[in-house]
């Protein structure tokens, strides 16, 4: 899936955004053993502290999207980036190595997480990524992430995930309290 430049207006693109949140992500589901497929997402969008915008890597670069994030008031962000071409899920992960790199030599307390359309890794039929209005780029606080992450193998969340998946989101099956 890309967004076409010229059909997708950034007003557009952000309200599409904001529905993918609160009707794929924030919602409880069966497959997460009734968790939302991103657990803590609502919270900081509650709060007004998650930024929503639109990345255009023709008028703007990477560095100065984080740069404004920074200078924010958020805590975390969610980028649209339109793409002429789709992306395959290898090189959305290789896309999203090459924008930790960069913010690793530049803001190192954030990281980055891909979210491709195109994913069709799943839990019981159930591909969250595959609901995405386009690519989108999540930026969160490193420490953050681990301790979200940590507090995640504690629960049941991931007792459907096949090895396929756990190995893609680096989850160990046997660090689970399952």
């Amino acid at each position: 899936m890309s967004c076409p430049k010229n059909k997708t207006s950034k007003a557009q693109l952000i309200n599409s955004i904001k529905f993918y949140l609160t009707e794929v992500l924030e919602k409880p589901r069966d497959e997460f053993e009734g968790m939302p497929a991103c657990p803590f997402i609502k919270k900081e969008r509650l709060k007004n502290k998650l930024m929503i915008d639109v990345f255009d890597n023709e008028n703007e670069s990477f560095l100065d999207k984080i740069e404004l994030f920074v200078k924010s008031s958020y805590t975390d962000a969610v980028f649209a980036q339109i793409l002429e071409k789709p992306l395959s899920t290898k090189n959305s992960k290789i896309y999203q190595r090459f924008l930790n790199d960069v913010l690793k030599d530049n803001f190192k307390r954030y990281k980055t997480i891909v979210i491709n359309p195109n994913d069709t890794i799943n839990i019981k039929g159930f591909c969250p990524r595959s609901h995405a209005p386009c690519l989108l780029i999540v930026v969160t606080d490193r420490e953050k992430l681990n301790d979200a992450h940590n507090k995640m193998l504690n629960t049941k969340y991931f007792k459907h995930f096949d090895d396929e998946y756990l190995k893609h989101l680096h989850v160990k099956r046997e660090e689970l309290k399952l």
